[in-house]
């Protein structure tokens, strides 16, 4: 079932994190929190929700570098991410349980905050990496079965900064939205 996005701040042992209500599955939910250096990607039970209590952390990123804005695949079997690991922002694709970490956008350019597709067949996400330096606009990545991407991303021209990508959950008409700064973006998905 999806869940709308937004954005919940809550305390964890004197740690600001930021949760996504889309990053629920189940009984686990997905975060980004500063472990002291950087930011690194977690998941936990929730055992409470009000006010929302989680369990012990499982970390699925380690490294020197800032790992952010996790979020479920539909099915919960792959999890995408922005990270700085490769001297600029990238999308990054790993199973649920932190293993087999892929770039899946892979360009010079800053590419950040991921939002899987209903059907897992395509990532959104901005980048500036048509209109230079912090003039974002919303990309299309599709991706085949296993979350590798299949071909260049396409982008959705727009004349106005995005940010925060959604999809509409609407598959009737084999379309979907994305959601942006300039509010929604009609395109066909491949899912049609």
């Amino acid at each position: 079932m999806y869940k709308a996005q937004a954005i919940v701040w809550i305390v964890l042992t004197s740690v600001a994190v930021s949760l996504s209500a889309q990053s629920l599955v189940g009984p686990k939910i997905l975060y980004s929190a500063h472990d002291g250096t950087d930011y690194e990607v977690y998941s936990a039970e929730v055992i409470g929700v009000s006010p929302i209590q989680l369990g012990s952390a499982v970390q699925l990123t380690d490294n020197s570098f800032e790992d952010t804005v996790p979020t479920w695949s539909p099915d919960g079997s792959k999890i995408a991410f922005s990270t700085d690991r490769d001297g600029n922002s990238e999308i990054y694709v790993m199973d649920a349980s932190g293993a087999n970490q892929v770039n899946v956008t892979n360009h010079s350019a800053s590419d950040q905050q991921p939002a899987w597709s209903p059907v897992a067949a395509e990532i959104a996400f901005i980048s500036d990496r048509v209109n230079g330096t912090n003039v974002w606009d919303i990309h299309i990545l599709s991706l085949d079965g296993g979350g590798n991407p299949i071909g260049d991303p396409v982008e959705v021209p727009n004349l106005v900064r995005d940010g925060w990508p959604g999809w509409s959950p609407d598959v009737s008409q084999g379309n979907y939205s994305a959601t942006g700064a300039a509010g929604m973006k009609g395109f066909p998905s491949k899912a049609s």
